[in-house]
């Protein structure tokens, strides 16, 4: 007889779990291009530890525990749910098979025994069967969680995709495209039958947006260096033609012209690396400065002379008109 009821019991609470099991869930936690998903088959419940299970005495303490998650907003874990039934059906089997020997011990017939009906089992059932539903709504509310997740994470994969046509494109889009993988990564489960296909395209677009990148730094890299070796060609060019000697005004303006047109030659090149566009910046301009310094000095000493040069005509004219209008001129004349 106890066997029986304990096969009963073992099917009951394995027919449950099987209705109750869902599908695999995808828990890939991507973090960067190479990290694959881990998918396992998991039950439906929240990533969370697992609190000890609580040891009851009584079918009266399993049945109040029922009854609580039966009628609490929380979905019961599945953990829980078979640790009540196995210890409500455990104590009501313990409970049959004591008043069975009771029975017999007062010279019972053993074939004659009738077990007695249980009210708390029916309730129990009924409390179980609302845990059930419960259990398969929020499943099902999982479920939809999933699909919606799969189409969240097949839009970043169509934006990585646009990201990834041009070297260009993905070097302006550098800071969306990690947001989006941020996104991912926030994004959890997915329908499992869908995981690895997803995953796939993921890996397939963030690698092609990382080559892309890739191929964009050896481009500015090779512009970099051949921007410098023309700014290099140029520096040597102003300064060389300020070693030149200038002896007359024509050779200053002939000098000046040439290295206005070698500074209209340099905006047109962009620029070299970060690390030494500066320094040579620094030494075309000083190059420049340098003649134009000594330009200006020239002419601020030529303006200088004439000056002086006036200065001294000026004093002559006034004499000469001092000697005109004196005597001594007109003596002279006589």
């Amino acid at each position: 007889m106890m066997d029986s009821q304990d096969n009963v019991l073992k099917q009951d609470i394995t027919e449950e779990a099987v209705a109750a099991q869902p599908a695999n869930v995808d828990n890939d936690t991507v973090a960067e291009a190479g990290n694959a998903p881990a998918t396992t088959a998991v039950d439906s419940e929240p990533d969370t530890e697992a609190a000890p299970l609580k040891m009851y005495a009584s079918k009266h303490e399993v049945l109040e525990r029922v009854k609580e998650l039966a009628h609490s907003d929380e979905t019961p874990a599945k953990d829980e749910v078979d640790h009540l039934k196995t210890a409500f059906y455990k104590l009501l089997f313990a409970e049959r098979e004591a008043d069975q020997k009771t029975f017999i011990e007062n010279g019972g017939d053993p074939e004659a025994y009738v077990m007695k009906t249980d009210d708390s089992e029916e309730q129990f059932k009924a409390e179980m069967g609302l845990i059930k539903e419960k259990r398969a709504k929020a499943f099902q509310q999982q479920e939809e969680e999933k699909k919606a997740n799969l189409q969240r994470k097949q839009q970043i994969i169509e934006k990585i995709k646009m990201m990834s046509t041009s070297p260009e494109e993905a070097n302006k889009s550098y800071n969306d495209f990690k947001a989006l993988q941020q996104e991912w990564k926030d994004i959890k489960a997915v329908p499992a039958e869908k995981a690895n296909e997803l995953w796939r395209n993921y890996q397939l677009y963030v690698e092609q947006f990382y080559d892309l990148i890739n191929l964009n730094r050896e481009a500015r890299e090779y512009d970099f260096k051949k921007n410098l070796e023309k700014k290099t060609a140029l520096c040597e060019k102003v300064e060389a033609i300020v070693k030149e000697e200038n002896k007359t005004n024509a050779d200053w303006e002939r000098h000046t012209q040439e290295i206005l047109d070698v500074q209209q030659e340099w905006k047109k090149i962009g620029f070299a690396a970060p690390k030494v566009n500066q320094k040579i910046f620094d030494r075309f301009r000083a190059a420049c400065d340098d003649f134009f310094g000594r330009k200006n000095a020239h002419y601020k000493e030529r303006r200088a002379q004439y000056s002086e040069n006036a200065d001294k005509k000026r004093e002559l004219i006034a004499k000469a008109k001092e000697l005109i209008f004196s005597g001594k001129v007109i003596g002279a004349a006589e």
